[in-house]
C-alpha cells in the first residue's frame, strides 16, 4: 500500500512530463497552418495573409470576413507550361451571415513575398503570379509588378486581382 502511492505519482509524473513535452513539440513545428479568416470592415483597408503570401485591400467593400488559404500544387489545376514555386493561394470573403461575397469589389492587391533565389528569378523576367481562371479551366497571367520596399531586402510580387479564386506564384518550365 505505501509503495502504491509513490509508484502512481511516478506514473502521473510521466504522463504529465510526456504530454507537456508534446505541446512543446507541436508548438516548435515548422509547418504553418493551411488557412488563416480575418475580419474585414467596410471602408477601411485591410491586409489577409498567411505565409509569404497575401491579399491587401487598399479600402475593403465588405463587412464579414475574408478566408485565406495556401495549397500545395497539385494535378487538379496543373499546367504543363508552369512549375509553381510556392504553395498557391486560394481567397474568398464571407459577408455577415457567412453566405459567400459573389461580386468582387475594389482595389485589391495578391502578393508573394520573395527570397533571394526568387528575386533573382524575377530580375532574369523568369517569375510572374498567375490566376486560375475556372470558366477557361486554364492559369492566367496576371501583371506583376515588383515591390521594393515590402519584404526587405528581397521586396515582393504583386498583381491587382480581378476576381476571388486561386493564385500562384511560377515559373515558364
Amino acid at each position: 500500500m505505501i509503495l502504491r502511492k509513490p509508484a502512481l505519482a511516478l506514473v502521473a509524473l510521466a504522463i504529465a512530463i510526456g504530454v507537456l513535452a508534446r505541446s512543446q513539440e507541436s508548438g516548435l513545428a515548422k509547418s504553418e497552418p493551411d488557412s488563416a479568416t480575418f475580419w474585414l470592415t467596410y471602408e477601411q483597408p485591410a491586409e489577409v495573409y498567411l505565409g509569404k503570401g497575401g491579399v491587401f485591400m487598399v479600402k475593403s467593400y465588405y463587412n464579414g470576413s475574408a478566408v485565406i488559404s495556401r495549397i500545395e500544387p497539385d494535378k487538379t489545376h496543373a499546367d504543363e507550361d508552369l512549375r509553381f514555386i510556392e504553395r498557391w493561394i486560394e481567397f474568398h470573403v464571407f459577408d455577415a451571415q457567412g453566405a459567400t461575397a459573389e461580386r468582387f469589389l475594389g482595389l485589391n492587391y495578391i502578393y508573394f513575398d520573395l527570397t533571394k533565389r526568387e528575386r533573382l528569378a524575377w530580375e532574369d523576367g523568369q517569375l510572374r503570379i498567375y490566376f486560375y481562371d475556372r470558366y477557361k479551366f486554364d492559369w492566367v497571367e496576371c501583371p506583376t509588378k515588383y515591390v521594393a520596399d515590402e519584404n526587405p531586402p528581397h521586396g515582393r510580387l504583386a498583381c491587382v486581382m480581378t476576381d476571388f479564386g486561386l493564385f500562384g506564384l511560377a515559373t515558364l518550365k
